[in-house]
């Protein structure tokens, strides 16, 4: 029997409030440059980014 895929793991304050980019799969941290003004971006939480496969813009989490 195969064995079930290790659980995500989620790194940074889960509840910190990004800025997604649905064209680029990446994710913005408050304080940025592109932080809410990418055409056709959304809010979300941290954790709700990553679960949905969003990767951070500048390669690392925000705190």
């Amino acid at each position: 029997m195969a064995e079930a895929p290790p659980a995500p793991s989620y790194q940074g304050n889960p509840n910190t409030q990004v800025w997604v980019d649905v064209h680029t799969a990446l994710y913005h941290c408050p304080g940025s440059d592109l932080y809410g003004k990418t055409p056709d971006g959304k809010f979300s939480t941290q954790q709700d980014a990553q679960r949905d496969q969003f990767e951070p813009a500048n390669r690392k989490v925000c705190p």
